[in-house]
């Protein structure tokens, strides 16, 4: 069971190891189009919908605060993530739904002050590319940001705290982490996008040794098993539902529903 740092690297290795008859399956970030046909089954987060949560999110609690025409920026993580690349093209084809929407109504619309940028691997990057890219955008108003994953979210935190910026600027994360969660708790981040972590694992090794007992997994050729998406708010922080995502003492208590496969 892997979860590929970079789709297309990862490719050879797993070729290696299913020609040896390993087989392998893939959880949490995906492999590149050659290389899917070689997986027993992706068990993992439905990440283009997780950035179009986001940016629903973003763009109806801006609307709510009079900000229609928002200002919108996206920080992207680095290039060769899957997941956070299907995180960021979700959130940039709903932002583009809507532009094009406003457009047509003959509406003010929405506007991407940068999207085109890039965080870097670490939350030390991510700092060290948030900090000046909201400096210079400080004077055209900042209304949100999107930050697709736990490195870069909470470099922009950073930033933000550093800038005082922090509570003026809207910013919805993708993960969690306790200083994310305690930065959600005190306004300086309005949403976190979170997984599930555990569910995900927990499905990956049950597939898995399912497959090597002969049941068929991937019924009519699907090999996606999807995990589930949350947007985890304020409101429903403290939720026994949304603890059980990422507090390791709740997890364990989990009863995990698991798929009906049939012997092959």
């Amino acid at each position: 069971m892997l979860a590929p740092q970079h789709s297309e690297t990862m490719v050879p290795p797993v070729r290696k190891a299913v020609d040896a008859g390993i087989p392998v399956l893939i959880i949490d970030s995906g492999l590149a189009p050659e290389g899917q046909q070689l997986m027993v089954k992706y068990v993992a987060t439905d990440n283009y919908n997780g950035g179009r949560l986001a940016a629903q999110h973003i763009i109806r609690v801006l609307r709510d605060a009079g900000k229609p025409a928002a200002k919108i920026v996206l920080l992207r993580y680095q290039v060769g993530s899957e997941s956070t690349e299907q995180r960021e093209k979700g959130f940039e084809d709903e932002v583009n739904k809507v532009i094009e929407e406003q457009k047509k109504a003959g509406q003010p619309t929405i506007t991407w002050l940068s999207n085109d940028k890039y965080a870097g691997a670490t939350q030390d990057s991510a700092v060290k590319e948030a900090s000046p890219l909201l400096n210079n955008l400080r004077a055209k108003g900042v209304d949100g940001i999107f930050a697709p994953n736990e490195s870069s979210a909470s470099g922009v935190l950073a930033a933000l705290r550093s800038l005082q910026m922090n509570k003026k600027v809207l910013l919805i994360g993708f993960d969690s982490s306790a200083p994310l969660v305690d930065a959600l708790r005190e306004g300086d981040v309005e949403a976190l996008i979170v997984q599930d972590p555990y569910r995900m694992s927990y499905l990956g090794v049950w597939t898995l040794v399912h497959h090597l007992e002969g049941y068929n997994v991937a019924p009519n050729g699907d090999k996606v098993q999807g995990t589930g998406e949350n947007v985890i708010t304020r409101a429903n922080l403290d939720a026994v539902s949304t603890r059980q995502l990422f507090e390791p003492d709740l997890q364990a208590q989990r009863t995990i529903e698991t798929p009906p496969y049939a012997k092959k």
